[in-house]
Order: structure tokens, then C-alpha cells, then sequence
């Protein structure tokens, strides 16, 4: 049973971006992307609270950069084409001496994947030790 005492805090969010022009071929923008973020904090003990969260970032379509001179002058535009994904993951455990001191212990992974095969993915994962005092 679940007992009512216990703090439970559920996150959750949603980003839709479309970007779009027309025009002739070299001037046409599509651009979307799509952030999803999610996250959990349970009190599973007394003070002692289990934490777990998600950041998703999706991106396809193409947009323009400038191209600039010495003199910061625009002298022209230049194509680039997205398709990645770029996501977050953590959890871990945090305990609460009280509403002003807490101490948590956490791993994150991120990681960047393309679609198209020009483009290296990566990642990188840590673990954190973490003391919050508020004054």
C-alpha cells in the first residue's frame, strides 16, 4: 500500500519546433525538432528519495548559416542538413538532512547519434557526488 506521507513529484515536457520557407530551391528551410523531457522523484525511505530523468532531443530538416569576412560582413550562405538525436539519462539517490541540506549520489549518461553516416557520434557518462546547502 502506498503510504501518503511519501513525496512523489513526476515531470514531464514537450517541445514541438517547426521551421519552414518557400521559395526557389536554394532558399527553401525545414526544420523540426522535437525536446521531450521526463523525470521522477520518489521518497521510497524516510528522507531518502530515488530519482531518475530523461531528455530527448530529435532534429531533422535543413537551415542556413552566414558566412562572414574578416570585417563581420555577411558575404554569402551556406546549406546544413540535421538528422540526430540527442539524449540524456539520469538517476540516482538523494538523501534530505532537512528542507535546506541534501546529499546526492548520480550518473548521467548523454549521447549524440546521427542518421547520416559523415557524422561521428559520441557520448559520455559520469557519476556525481553532490552536497546542496541553502542558506
Amino acid at each position: 500500500m502506498y503510504d501518503q506521507k511519501k513525496q512523489l513529484k513526476l515531470d514531464l515536457g514537450l517541445r514541438y519546433e517547426n521551421t519552414s520557407r518557400t521559395g526557389e530551391v536554394y532558399e527553401k528551410v525545414k526544420l523540426n525538432s522535437t525536446f521531450i523531457d521526463a523525470g521522477i522523484s520518489w521518497e521510497f525511505a524516510e528522507k531518502l528519495d530515488l530519482l531518475v530523468g530523461a531528455k530527448v532531443w530529435v532534429v531533422k530538416g535543413n537551415t542556413y548559416v552566414n558566412l562572414r569576412n574578416q570585417f563581420n560582413a555577411i558575404e554569402n550562405f551556406d546549406i546544413l542538413d540535421y538528422n540526430f538525436s540527442e539524449n540524456t539519462y539520469a538517476s540516482g539517490l538523494r538523501y534530505r538532512f532537512n528542507d535546506k541540506n541534501t546529499l546526492s549520489a548520480q550518473y548521467q549518461f548523454f549521447d549524440v547519434k546521427h542518421k547520416d553516416a559523415t557524422s561521428v557520434n559520441y557520448g559520455i557518462s559520469q557519476f556525481t557526488f553532490l552536497y546542496s546547502l541553502t542558506f
